[in-house]
């Protein structure tokens, strides 16, 4: 019998019992979870929770969903599903677990969309790899900001999720229930209280900020882009791919913190979403640091840009930061570095120049001998393969920004940024957020810290400080694997102004 057959056959799928999934603590099991209780969502099958023997795991969640003790569970009402049965050793006197085998092979797996189309518009509903978007819906009533198909089908999945689904929101009521749930005059939110907003329409931001709720903290749009919100305007970049025009800068991609005079110290940040100044509605360490430092006779370049690798940094300090006559320059970096698997080869190959060259060579109406193509057949010059690993590549850049900004004498630092995953000790919650990332990513991510590397340097350039310890003894920082609320960025702000504030004071540059 075929794995489809299998599926759509076994009878105790669409029974009355409690339904859980068998996760063991190894990462081959954890993947394994995963992906059946993707497969069961997909089909809209209602999983309780899961079932494991190891206590590491006990009241833990993963997607929302507790982690349950496998021998507490009631034998009579329960049953759990695995890819593959564990031993009997650790299903203790639980006989009630069924190997259902793999799901169907999937390419995209966990990050694989659930595509809902609406009249003529097909909108990207939900995936799993994406689930970190859904933290701000943990013990809040949650409403969704319209009654249209793409917003009752989502429902759908919050049910599934086990969130407090509390309504619609419209701007006109037709009718006085959608799926039996009531539907609010979308002002009428201003009367409640602890509730999130989940929208997929961009203009109806804009009815948001008029209300005075504030992006992110309020509510979220799916697919969201900054112009909507933030007074931000997303721009294709020549030699970047991406980066941002904004209302309250001249310069594309730069927010300035100062009143930019001649005799000022100038000090200009490079970084990635971690960095960047437009996307959360709360101040970034660099606008902190600017107030640390006191901003009398400090201006400070903010050019952090979201999904920035340190080779758009390098290539951004050439062409955009050294025109600005910085003083110092500061990069905070790390994580994007290890989470783009692509730039193993070619750390100059960003996602968004692939995607606009793969349109345009699928879109050129020119001669056959106008684009030549290689034995393979590809058309897209990626540069020469590098046979370094992702920590090299990171440390090469940094090596020559370092050079070019030395032969200028301008001081340099480079910030290897805190993560979740190289913390020390974890809260329950962030163990939580660990669980529901893909499992080979998070595995990834333990053997390949920047931590650890950091750790095995022999000798450590001067100008390299590795910060991934910062947060070891905080709580209550991280909003996700590597996002930090406000307080996270004041902590960042106030440990790298002790470590460059007697250079600004001495009025030093390198030589």
């Amino acid at each position: 019998m075929s794995a489809k057959e299998t599926w759509e056959m076994h009878p105790l799928l669409y029974s009355n019992l409690d339904k859980y999934i068998w996760i063991g603590d190894g990462e081959k099991e954890h993947g394994a979870a995963q992906r059946l209780f993707d497969c069961l969502m997909k089909r809209n099958i209602y999983v309780k929770g899961f079932a494991a023997s190891s206590e590491a795991l006990f009241h833990l969640k993963m997607y929302n969903k507790e982690i349950y003790d496998i021998n507490v569970l009631d034998k009579a009402s329960s049953v759990v599903f695995c890819v593959s049965l564990p031993e009997r050793s650790d299903t203790g006197n639980f006989d009630r677990i069924y190997e259902i085998g793999e799901p169907e092979s999937d390419a995209d797996g966990i990050f694989r969309e659930v595509i809902c189309k609406d009249k003529t518009t097909e909108k990207r509903l939900f995936c799993l790899g994406s689930f970190w978007m859904f933290h701000h819906f943990a013990g809040k009533k949650i409403y969704v900001y319209g009654v249209g198909k793409v917003e009752r089908e989502f429902v759908k999945y919050l049910k599934l999720l086990d969130y407090d689904f509390a309504g619609f929101l419209a701007d006109e009521i037709n009718t006085v229930e959608a799926q039996g749930y009531p539907v609010k005059y979308v002002e009428e939110i201003l009367f409640e209280e602890n509730f999130y907003v989940w929208m997929y329409d961009r203009e109806k931001a804009c009815k948001m900020n008029e209300l005075g709720l504030t992006y992110f903290r309020d509510y979220y749009v799916r697919d969201f882009r900054f112009d909507v919100t933030m007074n931000q305007k997303t721009i294709l970049d020549i030699n970047l791919g991406n980066n941002y025009l904004s209302s309250e800068s001249r310069y594309p991609g730069v927010l300035v913190y100062g009143s930019e005079k001649d005799e000022d110290y100038k000090i200009a940040v490079l970084g990635g979403s971690t960095t960047d100044g437009t996307m959360y509605p709360f101040q970034s360490w660099p606008r902190l640091l600017y107030e640390e430092l006191g901003k009398d006779n400090i201006t400070v370049y903010n050019g952090g840009v979201c999904s920035y690798t340190s080779s758009q940094e390098l290539i951004k300090l050439l062409r955009d930061i050294l025109p600005l006559k910085p003083d110092m320059v500061i990069v905070y970096d790390g994580y994007n570095d290890l989470a783009f698997r692509s730039y193993d080869q070619y750390p100059f190959s960003f996602l968004y120049l692939e995607k606009i060259f793969e349109y345009a060579k699928s879109h050129l109406e020119l001669g056959e001998d106008t684009v030549c193509t290689d034995e393979k057949g590809a058309s897209i010059c990626r540069g020469i393969e590098t046979k370094g690993d992702r920590f090299s590549n990171w440390l090469s850049n940094m090596q020559n920004m370092y050079a070019v900004t030395k032969e200028r004498n301008i001081c340099f630092f480079s910030f290897c940024q805190p993560t979740l995953y190289s913390r020390k000790e974890k809260s329950p919650w962030e163990k939580n957020v660990l669980l529901s990332m893909e499992s080979s990513t998070i595995s990834f991510f333990m053997r390949e810290a920047f931590r650890d590397y950091m750790a095995k340097m022999r000798t450590r350039p001067g100008y390299i400080y590795d910060l991934s310890y910062l947060f070891d003894r905080e709580e209550d920082v991280y909003m996700d694997v590597c996002h930090v609320w406000e307080n996270g960025n004041r902590i960042i702000a106030k440990e790298i102004k002790q470590i460059i504030l007697p250079i600004i004071d001495a009025g030093k540059r390198n030589t």
